[in-house]
């Protein structure tokens, strides 16, 4: 009786030690083979939405638009918006009641 019980939970052991397991992401060279084949707008957006300071995302956005021969588009940044969960601006001056 030992043996069948043994044998019955052997294989459920050894199937549920990789149960939980995440699944490998590619390497870096990997990634950023994927990011390069993006076009410039989806490159453009990933930037904007990244939780990255203003001045970062302008400076990367900018090489963005170098390496692909363009000019950066002068309204790109007047209207840019804040990350979406991102506290909301506060346009009062600290005056709220």
């Amino acid at each position: 009786m030992m043996k069948k019980l043994l044998f019955a939970l052997v294989p459920l052991m050894i199937v549920g030690c990789n149960a939980g397991d995440a699944p490998t992401g590619g390497s870096e060279a990997e990634t950023k083979a994927v990011f390069d084949a993006q076009p410039l707008e989806a490159k453009v957006k990933f930037y904007m939405n990244s939780p990255m300071p203003q001045a970062d995302k302008q400076k990367k956005i900018e090489e963005v638009y170098k390496a692909a021969g363009k000019e950066v588009p002068a309204d790109l940044f007047s209207n840019a918006a804040p990350a979406p969960g991102a506290p909301p601006i506060d346009t009062t001056g600290g005056q709220r009641r």
